[in-house]
Order: structure tokens, then C-alpha cells, then sequence
């Protein structure tokens, strides 16, 4: 498992594994898919997309590679160790497929787009390439390549965006589910390779959106996750200066929701109307995912970053004093190219005076066809992972901290395990936390059931987890 300075979250490799057997078409083809999902919430929820499409088309789905038909890996390439770890599953696939030579491999996502970026050639073993703007399509692909025996490769520019009534299957537990708003960026990061990967920015209508959280409502999810490559700038490019707090007020009317979260903002696009909303709707949660990347101005001006020190400061503050107990995450790239001493030592004392909840620290990763792969000064490998040591020593202190003031206080906890590797507990988060990437707690009870939602006193603290005690209720 590898840490993505980009997506800033854990790689999420997990195969899905149907609970059901869908019912397939007259006329369906009935084959057997495997699945890998790589990389971050948001690459989450096109493999969600994929397999509505293909559970609609008849396909069925089986845990075990060695059952299937298809093996079908949705790839992260932002960073070379997320190539590396893709290509990892492709080497699994491909032994597989020279144990039995008709089984199908696809690849599809973001490392295709690489691929095409280079001009390199897929491995001949692949099948079926899909890049990050043909996911709508591969039930008609994987249909091509069944009725030829010939391999399909559809790439171009990313523009397909899902609405509110694309199929979707989803991967995460039901009390749960990621909402992609947008998708694209127009940031330019001169370290990120999100815009050649994925496009020009471009937003979901609200309407959309809502649907997709109506119909995971109903379907159990008690907490949406709105995720994006810049959550912060829905509805820009259509000239909706205000769209992510009209599309929270949206959201957070639906009718069984508890929580509404947000990850991924750009700190340079909080508008008053934007953290009044976060204030006024009681299920939006107090919870900012901010990536501010590096404190000192000129380490930011280097990444194209927009916003100063003082003014990341100032926001920090502003939040804090209009939204009560709001938990923020950031995270911080080190060994960015010309990063001297000076600069991480102004990274840490910043780390220090903000105080976050959660923060990553990752090192810098060149990457080729990115303006900073060319940056004179490159920072040597040892020193980045020194700092990155460093750093998040100090963040362990300050988290401990933190955690420690929660004692004896009561929250609302979301059990999302009924048994943990503590025995006699069950696993849960508070809103403090989202799911995969922050901490957890552990109530005393291991029979709480998955989804729902319990009153705890936090009785101990940990760096990163909280322990706790159910309160019954009168």
C-alpha cells in the first residue's frame, strides 16, 4: 500500500465481492467479472459506475480472479508509486490469463491515459483499454471484443460525466457512499498530472447530484461523501459562483441522511455563503478535507499553488471561529524541488501552530510531463523520507494532543464493524473522521450492529483512535 501526495488518501485496493447475484437478460452474456478498484474515493466511484453498467448488461461478478472470465482493473497512475502498484495487478492478471488464455484482461482508468500520454503500448496481453472519459461505454466493449476476438483501446479527451440515473453498483458498506461532483481540474499544480489525466474541470448539475444521494439514501446510506478533484469549484466553469453551498443545501435535505461530508477543497475558495452552510445545516458535519500542500511562499508559488501562508492562516481561523468543534485534515508535500532546510523548518512550525486533526505528509514525486519534473534543485530521496519522519512525528504529538482533550466528551458514532481486532469492541467514526483515511473508535460492545448510530463517551485516546463507551439512553 502506497501513501498518493495527489489523491491524499491510502490506496483503497480491494476487490469487490457481489453480496447478490443480479438477474441477467434473456440475451445476456452471463460472464464472470473480477474486479480491482485502485486509488482514491473518487476512482471509487467509477468502478461504481462500471459495474451498474455491466451488472445492467447481465454480467456477474465473482471475488476470486481465478473464477472469472474478466478480470476488469480500474488503475491510479497520478504518482509512479501508484504505476507501479497497477501494474502489479496487470502482472497478476496476465499470469492468470497464460494459465488459461481466454480469460479477457481490461484495464481501464487513469494509468491508459498515461499510456497514451507517452505513447507507449498497452501490454499485448490487455484486451480492452478504457481511459478516464469511456467508463459509460464498457459493457459495448467488452460486447467488441467478445464477438471479434480483437482488442479495443478508447481513449481521447475525458468528457463523460454520470448523472443522477447512471447505473451504479456500489463498492463501499450500505451505510455509506461517495458522490462524485465534478470531475477534471484547471489548477495546473505544476507537480499534478490530474488535468492531462482527466480532463478540463467540469461539474454535475445539482439536480444530478441530489438524485445519486436520494437513491443512496434509499437504498441505506446514512452519510454522503461528495468528492472531486476540487469540491470547492462546482459549478465554476457554468458560472455559479455559490455551487457547492447551494449543492449542500440540497443534499443535506434529503430524508435520511445523518451526514453530509466534503473532501478535496481548495483553500482559496471559501465564500462566507459556502461556511454558513456548513454552519446552519445540522447534518452537515463540521469536517474540512483542505490540501494546502506546503506553508512557505515560495515552496507555493513553485507548485503554482494559489494563496499565501497568511491567508491559509486566516481561513484557518475564520472556520474555526464560525463552525464549532469543525475537525480539519490537510495534507503537505515534502522534497518538493529547491525545498531547502529553511522552508520544512517554516513547514513545521506551521504544522505546530495550526494544530490540525489530520494530516499526511508525502514525498514529492516527479512526475514526467509536469513542469516540476524539470525544476532544478531536485531534493535526494534520503532527505525527503527524513522529513517526512520528522514531520509526522511532530503531527503524532499534536494528534495525541487533540484526541486527549476528547475525553470524557459524548459523541455520535457510526459503527461501521460489529466486532474489531479488540476483542469485546465494536469500530466505528465519529464525524470527526472519514472513512479509510482518518481514525476510529472503539466502543466497548461488539454486537453493535453496522450503520447505526450510537451515543459514546470517549473514555481513552490514542494518536489516532479514540476508545469509548456506549451511553444508554434513559
Amino acid at each position: 500500500m502506497y501513501l498518493c501526495p495527489v489523491c491524499r488518501f491510502e490506496a483503497m485496493k480491494r476487490t469487490f465481492q457481489s453480496g447478490e447475484r443480479r438477474s441477467v437478460n434473456v440475451n445476456s452474456p452471463n460472464k464472470r467479472v473480477n474486479v480491482v478498484s485502485l486509488g482514491c474515493p473518487k476512482n471509487d466511484s467509477d468502478t461504481e459506475v462500471m459495474l451498474g453498467i455491466l451488472a445492467a448488461a447481465g454480467f456477474e461478478f465473482v471475488s476470486e480472479p481465478e473464477e472469472a472470465e474478466i478480470l476488469l482493473i480500474n488503475t491510479c497512475a497520478f504518482i509512479e508509486p501508484a504505476v507501479e502498484e497497477s501494474l502489479g495487478f496487470l502482472e497478476e492478471a496476465v499470469e492468470r490469463k497464460r494459465r488459461d488464455p481466454d480469460v479477457q484482461i481490461v484495464v481501464a482508468g487513469c494509468l491508459p491515459q498515461r499510456w497514451r500520454m507517452s505513447g507507449e503500448a498497452p501490454p499485448a496481453e490487455i484486451d480492452c483499454v478504457l481511459g478516464t472519459g469511456q467508463y459509460q461505454r464498457i459493457a459495448e466493449a467488452l460486447s467488441n471484443v467478445s464477438k471479434g476476438g480483437k482488442r479495443v483501446a478508447w481513449l481521447g479527451e475525458p468528457r463523460f460525466m454520470p448523472t443522477g440515473t447512471t447505473p451504479r453498483m456500489r463498492i463501499t458498506p450500505p451505510h455509506y457512499a461517495y458522490v462524485k461532483i465534478s470531475d477534471g481540474c484547471d489548477n495546473r499544480c505544476s507537480y499534478c498530472l490530474i488535468p492531462s489525466l482527466r480532463g478540463r474541470y467540469r461539474s454535475r448539475s445539482v439536480r444530478s447530484v441530489v438524485s445519486e444521494a436520494r437513491a443512496a439514501a434509499a437504498a441505506g446510506a446514512k452519510e454522503i461523501i461528495l468528492v472531486g478533484q476540487d469540491t470547492t469549484a462546482f459549478g465554476k466553469e457554468k458560472g455559479r459562483s455559490e455551487g457547492l453551498a447551494a449543492l449542500l443545501r440540497g443534499v443535506a435535505a434529503i430524508e435520511g441522511i445523518e451526514w453530509v461530508r466534503v473532501l478535496y477543497t481548495y483553500p482559496d475558495r471559501f465564500t462566507a455563503r459556502l461556511i454558513d452552510a456548513m454552519r446552519d445545516l445540522p447534518n452537515v458535519v463540521p469536517y474540512l478535507d483542505i490540501p494546502l500542500q506546503h506553508s512557505h511562499d515560495e515552496i507555493l508559488a513553485r507548485m503554482n499553488r494559489r494563496g499565501t501562508t497568511d491567508e491559509m492562516e486566516r481561513l484557518i481561523d475564520t472556520l474555526r471561529e464560525n463552525i464549532d468543534g469543525i475537525a480539519l485534515r490537510t495534507t503537505f508535500i515534502v522534497g518538493f524541488p529547491g525545498e531547502e532546510e529553511r522552508h520544512f523548518e517554516h513547514l513545521l512550525d506551521f504544522i505546530e501552530r495550526t494544530r490540525f486533526d489530520h494530516v499526511g505528509i508525502f514525498a514529492y514525486s516527479p512526475e514526467e510531463g509536469t513542469a516540476a519534473a524539470a525544476f532544478p534543485d531536485q531534493v535526494p530521496e534520503g532527505t525527503k523520507e527524513a522529513r517526512i519522519d520528522e514531520a509526522m512525528r511532530l503531527q503524532n504529538r499534536i494528534s495525541l494532543a487533540n484526541n486527549k482533550r476528547l475525553i470524557s466528551e459524548r459523541m455520535t458514532v457510526l459503527i461501521e464493524a460489529s466486532a474489531s481486532e479488540r476483542e469485546g469492541f465494536a469500530v466505528g467514526r465519529t464525524y470527526r473522521d472519514a472513512p479509510e483515511i482518518d481514525g476510529q473508535i472503539y466502543v466497548d460492545g461488539e454486537f453493535l450492529a453496522a450503520g447505526t448510530l450510537v451515543e459514546v463517551e470517549v473514555t481513552d485516546a490514542e494518536a489516532y483512535d479514540l476508545i469509548g463507551k456506549r451511553v444508554q439512553q434513559p
